[in-house]
């Protein structure tokens, strides 16, 4: 379907660290912090530092050098302290760790402001873009479903879950307005949930829906193939005759890449591949329409 794209969710995780950084937030360690905790703070650093240096590179390319400088040196001391807060956790030190983190976090919220930031606004500035991108995604959605339900298939499902997603991008409109960016975030990436679950499920109906058709259609796709193997053959012994060696090389192979889908057909027919029969098919009618198309020619403008 081509309406969400993992773009999205990478700028979910971007808009997060900002509503986090909004909040003046500061992943900590607990007293008694577990592998997966410790891992989740690296992680959501890491994210924030990658944020950081884009913003960096935008910043030079719009000549903005000593705004870049002062990022990238941030990052620098930041990743020094995060580098103190490993040591420390392995030395059982946690009160250290702990601190640590919080200064590398704060350390590069500072130079974020300082090169005019301004997180909160920022936060809800994207989110509200990201809202408006889900809401295309979503009416696009909608118009793919219509189609599909036109074709008499049962919907009733993704019409529930389009109208849920629907329910939570306008909930996350409603937080964003009333600053609660955190809550906003998590309708969002919600919706995002759901809108991929729904496209990806309309595209197995289309799978099948296509398939239906191609088997529908066997029989007047393999007359397609045996005539046009009959015109090459016709078009190969002409070519020969002209003595262009060359070309009549280039329908032969075409032609035998015909015959033998025909004959892989007939086999598969013999021995009851019903999923063989239908791959076959699908590829005869892409050889089908190449070889249209090189008859066709290149459009002319």
């Amino acid at each position: 379907m081509g309406v969400l794209s993992g773009t999205h969710a990478r700028a979910l995780l971007a808009i997060s660290l900002l509503a986090m950084m909004a909040l003046n937030w500061t992943p900590g360690l607990s007293a008694t912090p577990t592998k997966n905790a410790v891992a989740r703070v690296i992680e959501a650093y890491q994210r924030l530092r990658a944020y950081a240096l884009n913003r960096a590179s935008d910043l030079r390319e719009q000549g903005m050098e000593e705004q870049a400088e002062t990022l990238e040196e941030a990052v620098q001391t930041a990743d020094s302290l995060m580098q103190e807060a490993k040591e420390a956790y392995q030395a059982g030190d946690l009160e250290t760790a702990s601190e640590k983190v919080r200064e590398a976090f704060n350390t590069t919220r500072e130079a974020l402001i300082a090169v005019g930031e301004s997180p909160g606004e920022m936060a809800a500035r994207r989110l509200m873009a990201a809202i408006a991108r889900h809401k295309r995604a979503l009416r696009k959605l909608r118009s793919a479903v219509q189609r599909v339900e036109n074709l008499g298939i049962d919907v009733s499902e993704l019409k529930d879950d389009l109208a849920r997603a629907d329910t939570l991008l306008q909930e996350a409109e409603d937080l964003v307005r009333e600053g609660n960016l955190a809550e906003a975030t998590q309708k969002v990436s919600e919706a995002h949930r759901i809108l991929v679950s729904v496209a990806s499920k309309l595209r197995e109906i289309a799978r099948e829906v296509l398939k239906d058709r191609i088997m529908e259609r066997s029989d007047e796709i393999v007359q397609a193939v045996e005539r046009t193997i009959s015109r090459l053959e016709e078009a190969e012994q002409r070519l020969i005759l002209e003595n262009k060696t060359q070309a009549a090389a280039k329908v032969a192979e075409v032609r035998q890449k015909l015959e033998d889908l025909l004959e892989d057909f007939h086999s598969c027919v013999q021995s009851g591949d019903e999923e063989g029969v239908e791959q076959i098919l699908i590829e005869m009618v892409r050889a089908l329409r190449s070889i249209a198309r090189y008859l066709r020619g290149p459009r002319r403008g």
